[in-house]
């Protein structure tokens, strides 16, 4: 299961069914539905940076670690400069059926040197 089917999916799957499932392994469980969700969008704004990448450990207090993708370009945040995400994000978005308009993207680069 990857980071984005438990944060994003569970989003995506309330506004197309009204119904919410929250569940990280280690934490507890969030439901709670709303008829109206499926409704209630006329649009969607995407807000699109990077990709982050979670290794999970076997400790108690640090069960997860974000990591770069290797061999990745990282950027002045620092975070690694994936644009396919774009692309992946906005297909996953998709499904909800409702415009989609890119409110933000980017990359932090102040010498402009990775543009």
């Amino acid at each position: 299961t990857s980071l984005s089917t438990i944060s994003l999916g569970c989003v995506l799957e309330f506004f197309k069914t009204g119904k919410f499932h929250f569940n990280l392994p280690g934490t507890k469980t969030v439901t709670f539905s709303d008829a109206r969700a499926p409704t209630s969008n006329d649009f969607v704004g995407l807000n699109y940076y990077s990709e982050y990448l979670v290794k999970c450990q076997l400790s108690l207090k640090q069960p997860f670690m974000f990591c770069h993708r290797p061999g990745g370009i990282i950027t002045d945040m620092p975070q690694t400069i994936y644009a396919e995400g774009l692309y992946f994000a906005v297909q996953r978005i998709a499904e909800l059926g409702v415009p989609i308009y890119i409110t933000e993207n980017g990359v932090a680069d102040a010498k402009d040197d990775k543009r």
